[in-house]
């Protein structure tokens, strides 16, 4: 996500909420483990007094100039922000489960929920699927790995997706 275009999230974010009488509850999640998270999204956010939900696929880590490292995703935890799971190899759940492979579902939950507490020092509580792809299967594997599934349904901003819900 461009600099710019999550400015108009944040300002349609904080336009909402000053229009209306009761509290506004929104919630900033930021997938794929990038490093214009940390660099871009994060202090944006702090500005604001906001914290955002990242949502970390672990194989990802340390490969590239673009994604965060593990020393970037802890000083997103020293500042207050969330860090969940969004899989091990970011592989679409429905897919590997239409296929037989339950197995390999509970692993992209548990060794990224493992990876994450060893290098953090804590076990996040939730799980972002990949593609939000999603079903009542990989919401009960991830109760049974102690994660809490994000709901599927939100609405994606910029262009080309502006008929995605």
């Amino acid at each position: 996500m461009g600099k710019g275009l999550f400015l108009i999230t944040l300002l349609l974010a904080s336009s909402v909420g000053a229009a209306t009488n009761e509290p506004l509850r929104v919630a900033l999640t930021f997938d794929d483990s990038l490093k214009d998270h940390l660099l871009i999204a994060a202090p944006m956010l702090e500005e604001r007094g906001w914290r955002g939900t990242f949502n970390i696929v672990t194989d990802l880590i340390g490969t590239g100039d673009t994604r965060l490292t593990w020393d970037d995703v802890r000083e997103l935890v020293r500042r207050g922000h969330e860090i969940a799971t969004h899989t091990k190899t970011h592989a679409n759940l429905v897919d590997l489960l239409k296929a037989g492979k339950a197995d390999e579902v509970r692993r992209e939950f548990a060794v990224s929920r493992d990876a994450i507490a060893e290098k953090t020092g804590f076990t996040p509580l939730y799980l972002c699927t990949p593609f939000t792809a999603q079903n009542e299967e990989t919401e009960r594997i991830a109760r049974e790995e102690r994660l809490r599934q994000m709901l599927r349904d939100r609405y994606n901003f910029g262009e080309g997706n502006e008929d995605k819900v």
